[in-house]
């Protein structure tokens, strides 16, 4: 799915989150969301004299985030990140992909380049994208080419599918840089990425 904004991609795998869990959007908020932007610091409540002071606080950040999940407010952009966290696998990598694409950016990490070494490999990953690659084009490819004849939807979803492919491609070829120094056509991927 296309979005155009980072409110738009938080709250549509926010909601697809929830449509598929047993929480509620006020579970979300009041269990995960406002508990993990006070932990990590990003909201915290000014020096309060009494409970109550306190508590009105905690109130009007928990409206302010709902006022946010029915699409009223705009997501702070300082809240971003912490948010993408508390969505779990799949929806939380997604979030993460569809927001990288709004700002035109691929979702590889460059992290192998910084000198760490990571040797666990993203194979099974891959292959489980790829699966989707053909579970996505079972339809336009029946008749072994792309035509108008194709549902543009159903074309939008294999490029997104190979799209994943590519990335994890290109992230796996960058571990395998870190033990190695890549040689012939590889190497071509290292300079890009310089």
């Amino acid at each position: 799915m296309l979005h155009n904004n980072i409110e738009s991609v938080l709250l549509h795998h926010t909601k697809a989150m929830i449509a598929n869990s047993s929480l509620s959007q006020s579970a979300f908020i009041c269990e995960l969301l406002f508990p993990a932007l006070t932990k990590h610091g990003i909201e915290k409540p000014d020096e309060y004299r009494t409970a109550d002071e306190y508590d009105a606080w905690v109130a009007a950040k928990r409206r302010q985030l709902s006022s946010i999940m029915n699409g009223h407010t705009n997501v702070p952009a300082k809240w971003v990140n912490v948010w993408m966290e508390c969505l779990p696998v799949p929806y939380g990598p997604a979030a993460r992909a569809d927001l990288l694409a709004v700002m035109g950016v691929m979702d590889i990490s460059l992290q192998p380049l910084s000198g760490g070494i990571t040797k666990r490999s993203s194979l099974p990953a891959l292959l489980r994208e790829t699966a989707q690659v053909l579970d996505a084009s079972a339809d336009v490819m029946a008749d072994g080419q792309y035509d108008e004849n194709d549902d543009p939807d159903a074309l939008n979803n294999t490029a997104d599918e190979l799209l994943d492919v590519i990335e994890l491609c290109l992230c796996e070829v960058m571990k395998i840089n870190q033990v190695t120094p890549l040689k012939g056509r590889a190497a071509v991927i290292k300079q890009l990425f310089k």
